[in-house]
């Protein structure tokens, strides 16, 4: 066994001593006797802190069988030691079981999200996908009252986001806005109809993409199958923090200080052609592991009462306050001739003509070319106008003939930037604003970002990669 896997080992062993916070003599007695087996010195438990759970899943998946049998067996051990086996302890024994088990060795996975942003409570199950999935959210609304009830008698919290955002549209409209400035006073009023409608809006889909992937950072979540989505809780990992100055005089205290962060930790489990036998197999996994489980299911049949607590409240967060800030991708969608920032889930709230400009100086930028405000050349103004009229057939209204690029020059580009400073959480702004520096007007935008929805299958592919947009013509 490497030290790498006996510094894992240790990781998960330690996150099970301290789950249930109260920790007895014959636990400790049985965690001496793990570092006793697995030869562990200190240089190993020191090193076992400073990664996560889910990092420690990841390395420990490369043990043979007979190893991971004799784990799990230490872990079930440890967790029944004080003869009592509690929710937090169970966690950690269902989630590393599911993921070193040779039987769910392709159907499920585990990451940490970013620290300090994530809420979501521990023992929540989400359904999430990554792409609409017909069949499986079909299964999901025939069988939602016994799937919420199964999860619930496990002792977790099921969530369909379609059922959250059902629970959002029942409310009372004015009693709900009320809340949200009651709850978050600081959001300007122009921004709480979009809060509102997102509250009541939101798809699986984009809570996927916007806010599990794009605000909490969860990788594996970009390009899911259909899937149970499962809190396991927040590990505490250790860390130096970085010292920036050359000339520090308390550099040896730098380096040897230590600084702690919460990473919360999420397994995902495929689902597969039966969702109920999927319900049925997690369930009854995470029961028979616990000894006592006191369950507490609250009916809420007022439209005008919200429980800001549990998911609800985490979803409402998650909708409402700032996350970080994203440097987005673009998708020009010629299809429904819009703009997207992929990345925040905002579009580009513009006029046909302040779209196609746009496109038109993206276009420029992903060429290599420049356009400039006041070019003497009659044939490249010619030029110009033809590339922007076919832009704007694109973009902006495809039966219309677009007007002269050069309108309002200056209105234009000012009205452009005030569109994208008000995307609140787009990171350098500056990159995505129009500018005009010695009459040369451009965006800075990385041509990396800049992606197109193909006409003919409907497929993203970068501009640059496209001969369809690369075609258009030269400036």
């Amino acid at each position: 066994m490497t030290t790498t896997e006996k510094k894992a080992i240790m990781r998960i062993i330690s996150d099970l001593v301290k789950a249930d916070t109260v920790i007895d003599a014959r636990e400790i007695s049985l965690w001496e006797k793990a570092k006793e087996k697995y030869r562990i010195n200190k240089e190993i438990l020191i090193e076992s802190q400073k990664i996560s759970f889910s990092q420690a899943i990841k390395i420990l998946r490369g043990l043979d069988s007979y190893e991971k049998a004799l784990l799990l067996n230490d872990l079930k051990e440890i967790a029944g030691a004080d003869g009592n086996c509690c929710q937090s302890e169970a966690i950690i024994i269902l989630a590393t079981e599911l993921c070193l088990s040779e039987e769910y060795r392709f159907s499920t996975d585990i990451s940490h999200s970013d620290p300090f942003g994530d809420q979501i409570s521990s023992l929540t199950v989400a359904y999430i996908e990554s792409s609409y999935d017909e069949d499986t959210n079909n299964q999901i609304q025939n069988n939602y009252q016994f799937i919420k009830s199964a999860f619930k008698l496990a002792g977790f919290d099921f969530v369909y986001i379609p059922a959250v955002t059902d629970k959002f549209k029942k409310m009372n409209p004015t009693f709900l806005n009320d809340f949200i400035e009651c709850i978050a006073p600081c959001i300007d009023p122009s921004n709480c109809q979009k809060i509102y409608e997102k509250l009541t809006n939101t798809t699986t889909v984009e809570f996927c993409t916007n806010l599990l992937f794009n605000k909490l950072s969860l990788s594996f979540v970009e390009d899911t199958d259909p899937a149970f989505l499962i809190k396991i809780g927040n590990s505490m990992v250790s860390f130096a923090p970085t010292c920036t100055y050359e000339d520090c005089e308390n550099k040896r205290l730098c380096e040897n200080a230590c600084v702690q962060a919460f990473y919360p930790e999420y397994v995902k489990y495929n689902i597969g052609a039966d969702i109920l036998a999927d319900v049925n197999d997690i369930a009854y996994k995470y029961k028979k592991l616990i000894s006592t489980t006191n369950i507490t299911i609250k009916n809420n049949n007022f439209n005008d009462e919200f429980y800001y607590s549990g998911f609800m409240k985490s979803f409402f967060d998650l909708l409402a306050f700032p996350g970080k800030l994203i440097e987005s991708r673009i998708i020009i969608n010629p299809l429904h001739r819009k703009i997207d920032f992929k990345d925040l889930g905002e579009k580009l709230n513009a006029t046909a003509f302040l779209r196609a400009f746009f496109v038109f100086l993206v276009y420029a930028q992903v060429s290599g070319k420049v356009i400039d405000r006041n070019e003497k050349s009659a044939d490249k103004r010619n030029r110009y106008q033809k590339l922007f009229n076919k832009i704007y057939q694109r973009v902006g209204k495809p039966d219309s003939e677009a007007p002269s690029y050069l309108n309002d020059m200056s209105q234009t580009l000012a009205k452009l930037r005030s569109i994208i400073r008000k995307i609140e959480l787009l990171k350098n702004k500056r990159l995505y604003e129009p500018t005009s520096e010695n009459d040369i007007v451009s965006v800075k935008i990385d041509p990396m970002k800049v992606f197109v929805i193909d006409s003919k299958t409907g497929n993203e592919k970068l501009m640059l990669e496209s001969p369809e947009w690369m075609d258009l013509g030269k400036l």
